[in-house]
């Protein structure tokens, strides 16, 4: 986990809790999809609306199914 967190520069204190407490909006399935499909994706809305999490939830997701952050 160590490593994941140091390649996307996020605290330690975070992630360990990012599974039990992210709240999946309404487009992640959509969201997901497309990530897959394209393998690009834009994360754009109203500030503090939660992009950088799922942000973070999506590159934790990729990650742990043997993606390599960059």
């Amino acid at each position: 986990m160590q490593d994941f967190i140091d390649k996307i520069m996020f605290t330690t204190e975070n992630m360990p809790v990012i599974d039990e407490l992210y709240v999946q909006p309404n487009e992640y399935a959509p969201i997901t999809s497309i990530l897959k499909k394209e393998r690009l994706l834009f994360i754009s809305g109203t500030p503090e609306f939660g992009e950088t999490y799922t942000a973070v939830k999506l590159l934790w997701e990729w990650y742990k199914n043997g993606y390599e952050v960059v």
